[in-house]
């Protein structure tokens, strides 16, 4: 996502950009399926709260940043804009790396 979103940003052709981003848009659709399957094979029987917060975590950060892309766009041009969200990308794919399947939360009444 982070390379395609970044290919949109620097394209010199706008038709190549609208290729890039829609091709970013659509790797970002993919990553659903593992973002939920993650989220309830790691929390078990706590599948509903931790949805919750998969659920507010990514409206939060789109409330947060959907204001201050206009603004970096402004100061700083649409590369810096659209990269932010390159670097982002990246830090939550290394992110991943931290969930560990080996050890699921502790079931309730296990003390």
């Amino acid at each position: 996502m982070a390379g395609f979103l970044f290919a949109g940003a620097t394209a010199t052709n706008e038709y190549l950009a609208v290729v890039f981003l829609s091709v970013c848009f659509g790797a970002t659709q993919f990553t659903e399926g593992a973002y939920w399957s993650g989220t309830t094979f790691v929390a078990g029987q706590h599948t509903a709260a931790a949805t919750g917060v998969l659920n507010t975590g990514g409206n939060l950060a789109g409330a947060i940043a959907s204001p201050l892309v206009p603004i970096l766009a402004h100061h700083f041009g649409w590369l810096v804009a659209l990269a932010t969200g390159s670097v982002f990308a990246l830090v939550a794919a290394a992110l991943w790396f931290w969930i560990q399947v080996d050890r699921p939360l502790a079931t309730a009444g296990s003390g």
